[in-house]
């Protein structure tokens, strides 16, 4: 796993898609969480099913670890309060926020343009 500095503490799992990056998983235990915009120069653009969910099983992809001065290792998701999606992110898939019962508010961008079934359930 890869590790790089960033604004937020993160472990994500990924692909990179003809259209930019997917993020397939992505888990912290930040209350105020910013998912960046790009990741080694390309664009996020998608959050796949289940993205951020608690209770997610893992999946495979290549994997990043993201870290801003602190460790924590409790990366629940559970005590996000506010989120920040990526400024890019076009497509959310199905029950990406699935069991984040905390989130409090979410903050995205106008480039939506597909968003799945079920995101807050």
């Amino acid at each position: 796993m890869q590790t790089i500095n960033g604004s937020c503490a993160w472990k994500l799992v990924y692909e990179r898609t003809p259209g930019g990056i997917k993020i397939l998983r992505a888990q912290t235990g930040e209350k105020h969480a910013v998912l960046p915009d790009e990741l080694f120069g390309e664009k996020i653009t998608a959050l796949a099913d289940h993205a951020l969910a608690p209770s997610a099983r893992h999946i495979a992809g290549e994997e990043l670890e993201i870290i801003c001065g602190r460790q924590d290792p409790d990366r629940t998701n559970r005590d996000i309060e506010s989120l920040v999606l990526p400024r890019f992110l076009e497509n959310i898939e199905n029950y990406a926020f699935y069991g984040c019962s905390g989130l409090k508010s979410l903050e995205l961008y106008g480039g939506i343009k597909r968003a799945g079934t079920e995101l807050f359930m």
